[in-house]
Parts: C-alpha cells; structure tokens; sequence
C-alpha cells in the first residue's frame, strides 16, 4: 500500500507554477512544480490558447486554459521582465488575471499565483498558473438553511464538451507591492479575451449513503473524480453549535490521500444546531483506472479551532515526544511536512500519530464512517 506524502505539500506548491524559457510560444520541455498540472499537460487535457499582447507594458502570452467539473486552470507568461530596480527576492510585474463563466459571473480564485527564479539570469520569462473554483467570486454568506452548489452541479447532467470563458487581465508593475490587489468583479481590464475551451467530465457519483457510528449520521452526498482532482461531499449534524469539520481521506488507486489545506467549502449551512450541514472537500487525486472501488473515509468530526495556528502548534508539541518533528501549516485541513521521524515509522504510522494527537488536543466525534463505491471504468 502506498501513501501519498506529496499532496501534504500540493496546497503549498500550486500556489505557484514556474516556467522559464524564451519568449514565444510555451516550451514542450516545461517542468512544473504542480505534478497535476504537468501530467494534464502531458496528456494534451489543456486547451492551447497561446494569445500574445502587451499589457501595460509587458509582453505577455496566455499559454493554455484547462476546465473541467471541479476547477478552471489558466496559465500565462510574461516576457522580458526587468529586474534591475527590485530587490533580490521581489518580481517585477505580477499578473491578476479573472475567469468569467458563461452566465456572466467571475470565478473565485482559489489560489495565490507568484513565482520567482532562483537563477536572476534566467528569470525575464515568467510563467504562473492560477486556479478558478467554478462560482460567483462575489457571493453573500449563506444564510441558514440556504445551500450553493457550484455552478457545473447545477447544471446537473446538462454539461456542456466545450466551455466559452472570458479571460480579464490586468498587469501591476512592482512599484509598491503592498499595493498590488485583486479587481472586484465587473472593474475594466486591460485585457479582455474570448476563449472556447475543453470541458472534462470526470466521473461524479451520487450515492446519497448514510452511515451512522456513536449516534453521528454522516451522508456523502457527492464524490466527483475530474482530471485534475477530486471533491467529497459530505453532509452531517453538528453535535453543537461549534463549527464542526470532518478528518477525511480517501483511498483510491491504492493511494491514501489527505484534503488539500486550502480547503473545505459550506455549501449548505445548517438551519439550526442539531440540523444538516454539508461541506465540499477537495483532493489532490484522480482516478487513473487502477482499481475498481474508492474508499472515503471520515475519521472524526471536530470543532475548527479559532486560532488554527495554536491548535497545530499543541498537535506538534505532542508529536515531538513520539519522535516525530514535522512543520505544520495553520490551515483548516490536514498539511504537513516530516522533518524527521523515529527509525522505524511508516507514513500510515505518522498520519494515525497525527490523528491521535488531535484527538487529545480537541474534543471530537470519533468514526470511522468508511464509504466504499464502486466506480466506473476510465476507459
């Protein structure tokens, strides 16, 4: 069996893609440092867009977007950049780029999108990806009782092979970083470009299962397997009024895999204490049609920590007297890293280590509640 150390890091690294070669076209050699993005490339999943123009200056070339069910990626380039007046760990420009859907709303960026070089010569062409989750970016909070689908969900079995998608960008030049913001929706850009892109399907299953364990009901709702990721939809009753988050994995192609930190998503909020709640999470893992079931597993449920930072920093002071020292990230999912481990402890032996020291750290609703499905062949 096989773990998958490197989603604990894929929050941290797809924040940021980088490419560096001539100006021109994208290079069929480009090494990313997103696993994901690197094999939707390989496998020729992106749709080719390779748009040059000048925007406030700087030559700038959107290489290729990339859409399916779960998210839409877009990746550009900006050329000839001049680092002559920053300093040794700042970028000179630095690109905010907008999604527009078909019905006319933006798309929320989910991620932060900046790379810098560490070679200064090679670092006048810089190539950043930036992901899009397929709903309004401007929403109000969900009221209780409402829920919010995305905007593929509501679409249902209506799904479209091509997606028509506006691309919005803007180019800041560094001349107060502090400054740099993102537009609101509907804000001019610089650049407006029409594309018609590949929409992926994926596999999404609906089992609507109830599983029961210590008098806590657990329903996954959803489990959509896209080219570039998975999202789990669960619903449940919190046991109180506390904002109670599911510890979840899945296990699929014979790897277990951890939710991406950046994180669990409220798309119904309960009605009232005692009423259900569901949440979508997100997993750096798609089905390559090695094994005919998927497992989701909900370890337990657990209030989210107020201050998530002192509740890793307690996890951790634990971990160091089993002789486990790890770097962990204050974020509302499951992302570390191992700096060092006793002689003798797999990557299962950490991550039950980690479970059981959050048990003690924070009262929980203990599982597991274990979903198995069957799924369909990839071919």
């Amino acid at each position: 069996m096989k773990y998958l150390k490197l989603v604990f890091l894929l929050v941290i690294i797809s924040h940021f893609e980088l490419r560096l070669d001539s100006a021109g076209a994208q290079s069929d050699t480009v090494e990313y440092s997103n696993p994901t993005i690197t094999q939707l490339v390989a496998e020729g999943l992106v749709t080719p867009i390779n748009h040059e123009a000048v925007v406030n200056s700087v030559a700038t070339t959107i290489d290729w977007v990339y859409a399916d069910v779960s998210q839409i990626i877009v990746c550009l380039t900006m050329h000839d950049l001049d680092y002559s007046t920053t300093g040794p760990n700042q970028i000179p420009a630095k690109e905010i780029i907008r999604v527009v859907g078909p019905d006319g709303a933006e798309f929320q960026q989910t991620t932060a999108s900046a790379a810098i070089s560490n070679t200064p010569a090679d670092r006048a062409n810089l190539t950043v990806v930036t992901h899009f989750y397929p709903q309004a970016e401007l929403l109000p909070p969900l009221a209780p009782g409402e829920s919010r689908a995305n905007y593929f969900v509501n679409l249902g079995a209506d799904l479209p092979t091509t997606l028509d998608l506006q691309l919005k960008l803007d180019i800041e030049i560094n001349s107060s970083p502090a400054t740099w913001q993102r537009p609101y929706p509907g804000d001019p850009a610089e650049l407006t470009l029409p594309v018609t892109v590949t929409l992926h399907h994926g596999i999404t299953l609906t089992p609507a299962t109830t599983i029961s364990q210590n008098d806590q009901a657990i329903t996954l709702k959803r489990l959509t397997i896209a080219p570039s990721q998975t999202l789990a939809e669960v619903c449940y009753t919190s046991p109180d009024a506390e904002n109670w988050q599911p510890a979840t994995r899945l296990y699929l192609d014979e790897n277990y895999v951890l939710p991406l930190a950046h994180s669990n998503r409220v798309t119904q909020v309960p009605l009232a204490t005692g009423a259900l709640g569901c949440v979508e999470i997100p997993f750096a893992v798609v089905h390559r049609n090695s094994s005919p079931t998927a497992e989701f597993i909900v370890e337990f449920l657990f209030p989210a920590p107020s201050d998530p930072r002192a509740y890793w920093e307690q996890v951790s002071a634990g971990l160091i007297q089993d002789g486990i020292d790890l770097t962990l990230y204050p974020v509302s999912g499951l992302d570390y890293a191992v700096n060092s481990a006793a002689d003798g402890l797999s990557d299962e032996d950490i991550y039950q280590r980690i479970q059981q020291q959050r048990l003690i750290v924070t009262p929980t609703v203990t599982g597991p509640w274990v979903f198995t499905l069957t799924l369909p062949s990839a071919s």
